[in-house]
């Protein structure tokens, strides 16, 4: 028997209403999975740096609505800070508390390019260590093994560059630990003296803390496919000048 011609003939005007509603659909799930990314992962603490704000065109009016959003995470950091002491853990899960309502706040004050631009800078700013986050991993498809080489690498070579930061900070304080300086002026002179050798002794580190950032970041990039490598680039956006 041969086949019917109808059968091969093109969907029905049902069927590709249909497929163009699940096209559109999974568009707009896409965007909506986007859009809450970005604001997961935007960090409105950059918010208070003046190149960022300027980056992002943020407006007198959103700027004024940012800081009554921001009054009572300052008001009460600002109270625990005069305290002098260190805080109870009540304290600080208030603290964390109105650090979260202020977020929210101000993520929604946003425009969605605001936010989303706001994201890659905060992914610049962070770096590699962006990538060992829960929702950066889990945006890039990296997960079990990977995740965990990719975590212990970066652990690894930020332990191994404080180790040597904190030894040369401590080498230059002991070079000063005798020095008594008795006038306002003296004390002067010993801290911009001390400054001057702390630089210089940065300075002569730099290349070994400079070579344990390139193998970690080498060793990172080597858990990552090309796609995920393509995609991290990505989502940092163009670079910000700031």
């Amino acid at each position: 028997m041969n086949t019917p011609r109808n059968l091969h003939v093109k969907p029905s005007m049902k069927a590709r209403t249909l497929l163009l509603t699940g096209a559109v659909l999974a568009s707009a799930m896409a965007g909506a999975q986007s859009v809450a990314f970005n604001q997961k992962v935007a960090n409105v603490m950059l918010l208070q740096i003046d190149s960022v704000k300027k980056e992002l065109k943020i407006t007198e009016s959103q700027r004024a609505k940012m800081n009554e959003a921001a009054k009572p995470f300052n008001a009460y950091a600002q109270e625990l800070e005069k305290a002098n002491k260190q805080p109870t853990q009540a304290q600080l899960t208030k603290l964390g508390n109105l650090r979260d309502a202020m977020r929210t706040k101000v993520i929604a004050l946003l425009t969605v390019d605001q936010v989303r631009r706001l994201r890659e800078i905060t992914l610049q700013d962070a770096g590699l260590f962006a990538i060992a986050t829960n929702d950066v991993a889990k945006e890039l498809g990296i997960a079990g093994a990977n995740l965990t080489a990719i975590r212990n690498a970066l652990k690894s070579g930020a332990e191994r560059s404080q180790k040597i930061i904190q030894e040369t900070e401590l080498k230059v304080l002991k070079q000063f630990e005798k020095r008594d300086p008795k006038t306002e002026s003296d004390k002067k002179t010993v801290a911009q003296e001390y400054e001057k050798k702390l630089m210089a002794e940065m300075q002569r580190i730099k290349p070994q803390v400079d070579k344990i950032e390139k193998d970690t970041t080498a060793t990172v990039m080597s858990k990552l496919s090309t796609a995920q490598r393509q995609k991290w680039v990505a989502l940092q956006g163009k670079p910000f000048k700031g």
